[in-house]
């Protein structure tokens, strides 16, 4: 327990128990989590990012993976069942005890449940939203017809995509007969959880929904069909006891101070973020910025710098999230502020998902003509880096060192430098006494010297 956690200790502590029982990539399960970990806790704890903004806690993920094969459903069923589940029959406990003691069936849907499923409208789900202070997590296993729908409404997906902000939100609903109601939520709180297929992914996505939109706001795990091992019927020999992962989601609601049997009504609470906590993320977001700028150059605006940014801001979510359950997992209490530990975890899960976002996209490209993903020649930012430090060697006529190609070329920094030289595949790297140098191979120069339209100086 003293050891520094790889993650957290309650995600490292359920990767090591999802490894007994479910063989599915690790991925999957720390995105999931995180959105299964917010919805416990709701809105009743908000921080702020960056510029000062209100940050709800709410993560969104989808899964995109082949059906059956990918044990998609039975990975989100496996982690409700060990993450919320005692929660769920509590609340369902305390409101069927209100209506025995009441001798009513008038009772506030959203008083016994917080988890919305696939069957939901919209107009369900914000009238649900409406009652329920708490929140509610959206739980699709098989969200095919739900996304295509959605592209058919775009006034619908337009609204979902406002819920993700958590701020206020009002909207008329006008029935068949033209009588209508006014939904105002004053405190909204939505993370979602869909799971869908690949051909859903390539035939139904715009570019507009990823670059900028509604799926931008989406943790996006991609599992490749190749990745896949064969399904095998009772492969792994231990018993599940869910209780310890599912106590700490008891506890956690415990130190949030909630009242079970009137669960809706509190007033949210901020977690304040510390001043070493702050100059960390400070320090590694206008990093990221500075990358993302010369992205969005390099690609005219299509590459995914809106959804790395979109990234850099959830750290912040994600190290609360983190903290609040490695204060219940560890037995103490919250104190609601935000320490330096904890930020570097939430930024680490936030590099982790900005290189499964470049790993799951390095081979697409954005073909305008269609509007849509089609699989082809589409580079991410580190490959593009990486031929600049072809081209920039190949013009050198000496072996340059790391300080010497991170000065030279404009959005190669020396944390993004080993990601970007992984894909420099005809550079070779030689040690001397002092350092190590690079240079081009030898017989690869002519590829790149000729071509070269920059100049010796600087790579722009």
């Amino acid at each position: 327990m003293n050891n520094k956690p790889n993650f957290s200790y309650f995600i490292d502590a359920l990767l090591r128990e999802s490894s007994k029982h479910i063989d599915v990539a690790e991925p999957i399960i720390i995105s999931t989590a995180l959105s299964f970990m917010s919805s416990v806790i709701g809105s009743r704890v908000y921080t702020m990012d960056g510029a000062t903004n209100k940050l709800g806690l709410n993560v969104w993920t989808l899964i995109v993976a082949p059906s059956t094969i990918s044990s998609k459903s039975t990975t989100i069923k496996f982690l409700r069942k060990i993450i919320i589940e005692k929660v769920e029959k509590k609340l369902l406990e305390m409101t069927i005890e209100a209506k025995n003691k009441s001798q009513t069936k008038e009772t506030k849907i959203a008083s016994n449940r917080f988890v919305l499923g696939a069957g939901s409208s919209f107009q369900g789900m914000i009238k649900f939203l409406e009652n329920s202070n708490h929140g509610a997590l959206l739980l699709i296993d098989e969200a095919s017809e739900f996304l295509t729908k959605l592209n058919k409404n775009q006034e619908t997906k337009a609204s979902i995509t406002a819920l993700y902000d958590c701020e206020p939100y009002s909207k008329d609903i006008v029935g068949v007969h033209g009588m209508g109601e006014s939904i105002v939520i004053l405190n909204p709180f939505l993370s979602i959880i869909a799971a869908t297929n690949e051909e859903w992914f390539r035939s139904d996505v715009k570019i507009s929904d990823f670059l900028s939109g509604f799926l931008n706001r989406f943790n996006i795990i991609k599992i490749p069909l190749e990745s896949l091992t064969p399904l095998q019927a009772f492969h792994y020999d231990y018993s599940l006891d869910p209780s310890i992962f599912q106590n700490i989601s008891l506890e956690v609601l415990n130190q949030l101070d909630v009242d079970f049997k009137s669960f809706h009504t509190f007033d949210p609470k901020e977690c304040c973020i510390s001043d070493d906590a702050k100059n960390v993320y400070k320090s590694w977001f206008n990093m990221k910025s500075v990358e993302m700028l010369e992205n969005a150059k390099l690609c005219s605006g299509q590459g995914l710098s809106a959804s790395v940014m979109r990234q850099a801001t959830s750290a912040i979510k994600y190290a609360v999230i983190c903290q609040i359950y490695d204060c219940a997992f560890k037995q103490k209490k919250f104190d609601f502020i935000l320490n330096k530990t904890y930020m570097e975890i939430g930024i680490k899960l936030a590099e982790y998902f900005i290189n499964s976002l470049h790993n799951t996209f390095n081979e697409e490209t954005l073909q305008n003509t269609s509007n849509s993903f089609k699989m082809g020649s589409f580079k991410n930012f580190h490959e593009q880096l990486a031929e600049k430090v072809h081209t920039y060697l190949a013009k050198s006529h000496e072996p340059k060192t790391k300080s010497d190609l991170t000065n030279a070329i404009r959005g190669l920094t020396a944390s993004n430098f080993e990601q970007v030289m992984a894909y420099a595949q005809y550079v070779e790297v030689k040690k001397n006494k002092r350092c190590s140098v690079y240079s081009i191979v030898s017989e690869k120069k002519g590829l790149f010297v000729e071509s070269s339209i920059w100049d010796d100086e600087t790579i722009s």
